[in-house]
């Protein structure tokens, strides 16, 4: 009886907005996406607001036909508020997603110096979002040592030193990657958490240190590739082709894992498991295909063992993130 429903709808309106500064003070100092979410409550409820307030007498008299309890009628203008809102946005949410990109840019600087994205300590206190952070994190490293597969298996073909100097670095990052995550992981084991989170965690770690082994690998390569540049080693028009076809498999895979992390999905993992047969048999098929160029005088020998460490490398790039597919089968579920 204090008041009436035009000052409870103003109140709730006002306290949409009050949740903004909230958000936005939560996400000072934070990661990029702890900001783009606050920017992203932000924006949603300003602009759910402004709507509400441009057909106030529209809004209200809906929220009258909902009850004849006043305090019902205030509880509803809520509901009814959020609801509205929601399918407001809904068919903007693409456009809205990069919109926030473009207004909270990442301009690299995280990428650069091997600072997570998605790790924020505040989320260590809710155990289901700090997993699901640490796989998106996952995620984001299997990316960066994919981009180093491939720019080694370019900088060996086109013997590109600069190109090769890059995977360097991002192997820096890999390893900074690989310590911040398994220390996320840790502090989250130190939380009360349940026995369903606490058994995912020895996987997340297994799988991080899969993924650092795959940037060693990559490194691997790239002193391949500088022996190759050094000693002036020829390699045949095949043996090329062939290196390129099995950089093309295990990019299939890179992009295999990363779907299967993205949605935990034990299917795809199952996909990545078989690719992983393939790629043995291949490198199988590769070093009889090797033996008979050095049979035939066809390839030096000095070449001959690179390209088998070539395919080593590669074959235990397979086999690691075969590994990951496993972790996603069985104890990420």
């Amino acid at each position: 009886g204090l008041i009436d429903l035009n000052g409870a709808i103003g109140l709730m309106l006002g306290d949409n907005i009050g949740t903004c500064i909230t958000a936005q003070m939560a996400s000072i100092g934070a990661n990029i996406s702890a900001r783009r979410t606050a920017w992203a409550h932000t924006i949603y409820n300003v602009i759910g607001v402004l709507l509400a307030m441009a057909i106030f007498a529209v809004f209200r008299d809906l929220i009258q036909k909902t009850s004849i309890d006043i305090g019902q009628q205030i509880a509803n203008s809520h509901t009814i508020f959020n609801v509205l809102s929601a399918v407001v946005f809904l068919p903007f949410t693409g456009l809205y997603v990069r919109f926030l990109e473009w207004i909270v840019p990442d301009r690299g600087k995280e990428k650069a110096t091997g600072k997570t994205k998605h790790l924020d300590p505040r989320f260590l206190e809710t155990p289901v979002v700090a997993i699901d952070a640490t796989i998106r994190e996952i995620k984001e490293a299997a990316d960066i040592t994919r981009g180093m597969i491939q720019k080694a298996f370019k900088g060996f073909i086109n013997e590109d030193p600069d190109i090769l100097d890059q995977v360097t670095k991002d192997e820096d990052q890999i390893n900074a990657l690989q310590e911040q995550v398994t220390k996320y992981l840790i502090d989250l084991s130190k939380k009360d958490i349940g026995a369903d989170v606490s058994s995912k965690i020895p996987a997340l770690v297994h799988s991080i240190n899969d993924i650092e082994r795959i940037g060693d690998h990559a490194e691997n390569l790239v002193e391949l590739a500088r022996e190759k540049m050094s000693k002036h080693l020829v390699f045949s028009d095949q043996a090329i082709a062939e290196l390129n076809e099995l950089n093309n498999e295990i990019e299939l895979m890179f992009f295999e894992t990363m779907a299967a992390l993205d949605h935990n999905d034990p299917e795809q993992a199952v996909l990545i498991m078989k690719r992983e047969e393939r790629i043995d048999n291949f490198t199988d098929d590769l070093r009889a295909s090797h033996i008979d160029r050095l049979e035939r005088g066809f390839c030096l020998l000095q070449s001959g063992v690179i390209f088998l460490d070539i395919i080593s490398n590669i074959e235990r790039v397979a086999d690691h993130m075969n590994n990951i597919a496993e972790a996603i089968t069985n104890d990420l579920q």
